[in-house]
């Protein structure tokens, strides 16, 4: 394809200048003869164009002193007279240069028909896209030829950008070796808090392959029981144990990221009693520097929010749609009194609801 339009020399030639030469060329016998016949009306024989105008400048002339209009014509005249006898030069010349020439004719629509089907093989209407297809060409043609030395460039970039990735990933597993006994303790100590005091938290490292966040393959073993060795998470934490271990891993990693929003569902799971208040206040605290929202059923941690929404589900004509209602004091005290004792609360359920509101400073009435 390339090779089609190289040969064809194209060059920024206006194809309507070739058509408009061919046009010439093919009525050359018609053209000369009507210039021919132009000329003599305006300036051959002795009633052309130019020999009457003449004649009438010559009778304005006369009179062109009575009056200033007379003067104006005579002039205006003349200028037609200039403008007459420019024409004809003009054409005079144009007809001395107008022969038929049938070699050029065949020169001509030859290099019109390699342009016309170069136009029709790839539908174009100019020379001008003609040439900006040659240029692409030549430009993924020697892209092609560059193509050892473009890889060699790449491998090169690309070695060296994986040296640098290695180094920088080695740096920050040493930097994470050396915060694994804070972790371990940090953590040990959250879960203890908890109630879980004989937790024991091991973090395995091993090398892995390089990716975006390192070449650190991590994992976190645990037991709560005495004596027993630490485990992968999957074996060794029962659901509530795991409840309170990711909480006390977010709480943190909340304290040291700047998390906008932290969402937890069903965290209270398996806990309950004090376990579940200080779940609460621990949760509180997290609140204190980023927005907290906690899904829950438990009453203890229910109470510990500082503004609630009910979730409910409605059954219309065709469908059920999920309902969102936030509380006020009264139906946060309701819906806490239905935690604790069910669909029919007692009046005791009311007043150990109060009192679980009472405990994070809520003033109550009532």
């Amino acid at each position: 394809m390339l090779n089609e339009l190289e040969e064809a020399r194209l060059d920024n030639e206006q194809q309507d200048e070739l058509e408009q030469e061919v046009k010439q060329l093919e009525h050359a016998e018609e053209i000369k003869f009507k210039l021919t016949n132009a000329l003599q009306s305006l300036s051959d024989g002795e009633y052309c164009a130019s020999s009457s105008l003449k004649d009438a400048a010559i009778l304005l002339g006369q009179i062109a002193p009575y009056a200033d209009i007379f003067r104006d014509l005579k002039e205006r005249l003349d200028s037609c007279l200039i403008e007459i006898n420019d024409i004809a030069a003009e054409a005079e010349a144009a007809e001395r240069r107008t022969e038929g020439d049938p070699v050029r004719i065949d020169e001509l629509q030859s290099r019109l028909n390699v342009i016309y089907n170069l136009q029709r093989k790839h539908q174009v209407r100019d020379i001008v896209a003609l040439l900006t297809l040659r240029d692409e060409l030549r430009d993924k043609v020697g892209s092609v030829l560059n193509l050892d030395k473009q890889i060699s460039r790449v491998r090169r970039d690309a070695d060296g950008a994986l040296a640098t990735a290695t180094k920088l990933a080695t740096r920050l597993s040493e930097s994470r070796r050396k915060s694994f006994p804070k972790f371990e303790k940090e953590l040990v100590a959250l879960l203890a808090d908890l109630g879980m005091p004989n937790s024991r938290i091991v973090v395995q490292h091993q090398a892995g392959p390089l990716t975006a966040s390192g070449m650190d393959v991590i994992s976190i073993l645990f037991t709560a029981n005495k004596g027993a060795q630490p485990q992968t998470l999957s074996k060794a934490a029962s659901g509530g144990e795991f409840s309170r271990l990711m909480l006390c891993i977010k709480y943190m990693l909340a304290d040291k990221t700047a998390l906008p929003t932290i969402v937890f569902d069903e965290i209270d799971t398996g806990i309950s009693g004090e376990i579940a208040v200080k779940v609460g206040r621990m949760m509180q605290q997290m609140a204190q520097k980023h927005q907290l929202i906690a899904i829950s059923h438990l009453p203890q941690m229910a109470a510990a929010g500082d503004t609630h929404y009910f979730v409910y589900k409605q059954d219309r004509a065709d469908r059920t749609v999920s309902c969102i209602k936030m509380l006020n004091l009264d139906e946060r005290i309701s819906e806490i009194a239905h935690m604790i004792a069910g669909a029919n609360p007692s009046q005791h359920a009311f007043q150990s609801a109060r009192e679980l509101l009472a405990m994070r400073g809520e003033e109550l009435v009532g």
